[in-house]
């Protein structure tokens, strides 16, 4: 969960259209993944969540000098919005109330 790591992460998921996945295990960590998110960049974990981090290129903000050609400015950012998607996954038998109120659970067994 170091925010360097979960930056390019989150705009390697964006670019190449794969999920970013974020794995709570049997934990409430929804503050702490919130934190570091907003560590980033403030107002990130809100952004992330609301999508609005895919609104007029916002994710392009993420974007440093060291990640490299692929990802700057000058590149064409091949950006497919309807690939792009956000799970939270959880072991937990019941979901924890603050995550029901910001997410849309799905059970898999």
């Amino acid at each position: 969960m170091e925010p360097n790591t979960i930056r390019q992460a989150l705009i390697g998921s964006i670019r190449f259209g794969k999920p970013f996945v974020i794995d709570f295990l049997d934990a409430d960590m929804l503050d702490y993944v919130k934190k570091q998110l907003d560590t980033i960049q403030p107002n990130l974990a809100n952004d992330l969540f609301s999508k609005e981090i895919l609104a007029n290129e916002n994710y392009m903000k993420l974007v440093r000098d060291e990640d490299g050609e692929l990802y700057s400015h000058n590149h064409q950012f091949e950006f497919k919005p309807e690939e792009f998607s956000l799970i939270i996954a959880s072991s937990r038998a019941e979901p924890l109330e603050n995550l029901l109120r910001t997410f849309y659970p799905v059970r898999i067994e």
